[in-house]
């Protein structure tokens, strides 16, 4: 065999290795770009937020009226598992994005019972309710900032269905889910 072929041969046995190797390895995943990387902080952030809020208790006593039995209530708010999001780039230099997540409270009233302990371990409920919530957060200095939190819910005085405040009642769906805001 002439030095050429030879050179020829080892050369592409080379190349064939090389190809055949190159086929076997895991494509890397494409770097995030800086907007979905924004996403997944913000996601963290509020998973983190919702994580031991998602079924809470609250007791109460109620005296009697034409709309309610006097004695203690028990609400059970439950918190969904998913939620929406939103994500927006603003102009601002301090909050160079704001993100709101929006999710359903639904709270399950107990009939009246004679004591908290009672109340506590009710197992049946008269009613039930949801109430929309969002929570507005700003990205500032690289962290999200939870800055408010909305209900929105029927007032008679406005037409319909209003974004306001979760402070309604003093107790179950209608106060905000986040201590901060509390």
């Amino acid at each position: 065999m002439q030095p050429h072929n030879a050179l020829a041969i080892k050369v592409l046995g080379i190349l064939v290795a090389l190809s055949l190797a190159s086929c076997h390895t895991t494509p890397k995943e494409p770097e995030k770009t800086e907007a979905e990387k924004i996403v997944d902080a913000f996601k963290g952030k509020v998973d983190a937020d919702l994580k031991d809020k998602r079924s809470t208790k609250d007791v109460w006593p109620q005296t009697g009226s034409q709309y309610y039995e006097a004695g203690w209530y028990m609400e059970k708010d439950e918190l969904p598992s998913s939620y929406s999001i939103n994500v927006e780039k603003t102009e601002s230099l301090v909050s160079p994005y704001l993100g709101t997540a929006e999710f359903s409270v639904t709270g399950n009233t107990s009939y009246a019972k004679n004591s908290k302990e009672e109340a506590l371990d009710a197992t049946q409920f008269k009613n039930s309710y949801t109430i929309v919530h969002r929570l507005l957060y700003a990205y500032q200095n690289g962290s999200w900032v939870l800055k408010s939190e909305k209900c929105f819910e029927y007032d008679g005085t406005e037409e319909g269905h209003v974004w306001g405040g979760c402070d309604r009642d003093s107790h179950g769906a209608h106060r905000p889910v986040m201590d901060a805001m509390r």
